[in-house]
């Protein structure tokens, strides 16, 4: 088991450049394809950050950073 109870936290409604939710039925690339594609975690991380206003501009984040994004 875990050491601790992990915490769950919810990123805001990612939109596109015309402001619709992001969506893979809609054509937009996932985490996987992301990956497949040789893009590092921590840049996957950096544009999601970035694309939910988190960030004010796109930059690699690691994992362990995340939750200071949101307060933490």
């Amino acid at each position: 088991g875990r050491p601790h109870t992990p915490e769950f936290i919810h990123h805001p409604i990612l939109l596109n450049a015309s402001g619709e939710k992001m969506s893979k039925s809609n054509g937009d690339t996932g985490v996987r394809e992301l990956r497949a594609a040789g893009v590092t975690a921590e840049d996957v991380i950096g544009r999601a950050a970035h694309t939910a206003g988190l960030i004010d501009r796109q930059r690699p984040i690691a994992a362990s950073e995340i939750a200071q994004l949101f307060g933490g």
